[in-house]
């Protein structure tokens, strides 16, 4: 057959026609192929050889790992060295399986290396995801500044509680936001952060406005001046 309904009814007894492929397709399209944090996922220190993570999960390729409500999951970090910063990654590492072999989809902590000047440790990374491939995901940075674990930062897109990715809400095409009136100014929104914008005055209600540290030349009736000294 080269084609496959997936959610559709099976009587009882039928053998299940859902497999964890099938599922992982489905989340990845509703990620539009984007892997990382899901759900409010935290990983905080609890001391110089201990994170902790809780309050959501990840998605890796579509395949899918929690922590439960209530519940917590301690990773070991390995001791920093003297002198030396390392940078450490909380990963997604999902192995795939096959025939009699399950899958493994775990948190783990990919260890840099000691340095002056630390870095993020390379992982790996499976395009194909057959039998025996293993593919990881950066969730979370473990920075270490010698012994101690100086800070935990998050990592990739956060596809939050919707599954919505910050790039996928981006605009196709930015839009300039402006003013116009007795105040003007004018921004670039494409949907991916907030913006400021900038305003001057030109104008109160159809007067003139003159902000300076002297009286405007050639003022004519209803100007309005305001002095902020010299």
């Amino acid at each position: 057959m080269s084609y496959k309904a997936i959610t559709i009814y099976t009587p009882a007894g039928t053998d299940p026609h859902i497999a964890a492929e099938d599922d992982a397709f489905i989340y990845d399209s509703i990620f539009a192929c984007t892997s990382g944090r899901l759900g409010g996922l935290v990983c905080q220190r609890i001391n110089d050889n201990t994170v902790r993570l809780s309050g959501g999960g990840a998605a890796n390729r579509g395949y899918i790992l929690r922590v439960p409500a209530g519940n917590t999951h301690d990773l070991p970090v390995t001791s920093g060295s003297q002198h030396l910063g390392r940078h450490d990654l909380v990963v997604s590492r999902f192995i795939r399986g096959g025939s009699n072999t399950a899958d493994v989809h775990e948190f783990a902590v990919v260890e840099g290396v000691p340095s002056e000047q630390p870095v993020d440790p390379e992982l790996t990374v499976s395009e194909l995801l057959m039998y025996g491939d293993v593919n990881e995901v950066a969730l979370f940075r473990i920075v270490l500044s010698e012994l101690a674990i100086a800070s935990v930062e998050p990592l990739g897109r956060d596809l939050g509680n919707s599954g919505m990715s910050l790039e996928s809400q981006k605009l196709t095409t930015p839009r300039a936001i402006g003013l116009s009136g007795d105040l003007s100014g004018q921004a670039a929104f494409d949907g991916s952060a907030d913006i400021s914008l900038p305003a001057e005055v030109h104008g109160l209600c159809g007067s003139r406005v003159t902000v300076a540290s002297t009286a405007p030349e050639n003022p004519s009736e209803g100007d309005l001046w305001i002095s902020f000294g010299e």
